[in-house]
């Protein structure tokens, strides 16, 4: 499971870039939640939504803050008992996220980018 918040989206977009370009290597499926501040002026949403749409295996899920959407970690919809989360963006949706996540019965592995905007 990918997690993304604005520039965050970043090196996932690099990855799926890669898939496309290597099509013929069988990739793991994957789920990518995508918050953004404003879906109609953001720049990375239309690459994005092209990605998934030619890309097999590709869950998009896009949460605007600007229509009162948030991404909690219920909305992660985790069924596996076990879970690697990749994570980019900000501190505090990690922070929420984690919280979160240790009310549920999983083996959970928080991967998460260790850079922050000042």
């Amino acid at each position: 499971m990918w997690v993304a918040g604005g520039i965050g989206i970043t090196p996932f977009l690099a990855a799926l870039e890669n898939r496309l370009i290597n099509f013929e290597q069988k990739h793991p499926a994957v789920t990518l939640h995508y918050c953004t501040a404003g879906a109609v002026d953001d720049p990375m949403l239309t690459r994005l939504q092209q990605l998934a749409e030619h890309l097999s295996g590709i869950s998009l899920h896009v949460y605007d803050s600007l229509q009162g959407q948030r991404l909690t970690s219920n909305q992660l919809q985790i069924h596996a008992h076990k879970v690697d989360i990749w994570f980019c963006g900000p501190q505090g949706l990690a922070k929420a996220l984690k919280s979160g996540l240790k009310q549920q019965s999983i083996s959970l592995r928080f991967h998460q980018e260790s850079f922050e905007f000042r």
